[in-house]
């Protein structure tokens, strides 16, 4: 049985918004310079720990869906050669398999909508941010790590003193009526589902 978890939009507000307190303010904290930075993806792969599917990515796990979407990078220098990333995520996908089954192969789900998200990163990195060298459009399924090196030139690593580093997301899916909220912070059990309108 499927758990279908329908949310209003004020408290669906309100969880977004606790990513964001769980994440420091998505704002100049006036250390140093802040750099902002978009660009568009097609075809990306969405993982899930909810499910394996028959597709399967070896770093982030089971492929649910295929995301067309904007990443919107903002990046503020905390130190010497240390930044703080925040990113947001807008735009579509479009499902293959239901992403919180838990069973071990797709569940056919073609279900798609809208997909909203927000992650931090703490890096240390020897080149300054460089917007120039993100381009526009990325090649299909570029991920955020692949862009992290555009933007540092490759010279970034994780901050050892924030090992909470690209670890802070916060993910709204909603197809017609149905909402699900995939956090860092909770089991998949309690993210809800996105099932047919």
């Amino acid at each position: 049985m499927k758990r279908i978890l329908l949310i209003p939009a004020a408290a669906l507000a309100g969880l977004l918004g606790a990513a964001a307190a769980a994440a420091p303010a998505m704002a100049s904290n006036g250390n140093g310079p802040v750099t902002h930075v978009v660009t568009d993806i097609q075809n990306a792969q969405d993982t899930t720990s909810g499910t394996a599917t028959s597709v399967n990515d070896p770093r982030f796990g089971p492929v649910w869906a295929y995301d067309n979407i904007t990443k919107q990078f903002t990046v503020t220098q905390t130190g010497t050669g240390t930044y703080r990333v925040d990113l947001q995520v807008h735009g579509s996908f479009d499902s293959f398999s239901d992403p919180n089954t838990g069973l071990p192969y797709n569940t056919g789900l073609d279900v798609t909508g809208s997909v909203s998200g927000v992650n931090t990163y703490f890096l240390n990195a020897t080149h300054t941010p460089d917007p120039a060298a993100v381009p526009g459009q990325e090649p299909d399924n570029t991920g955020t790590g692949a862009i992290l090196d555009q933007l540092f030139h490759g010279t970034e690593t994780a901050d050892p003193a924030h090992p909470e580093s690209g670890n802070l997301w916060v993910f709204k899916y909603q197809a017609g009526g149905n909402v699900m909220i995939q956090r860092y912070d909770t089991a998949p059990s309690t993210w809800g589902d996105v099932v047919g309108h």
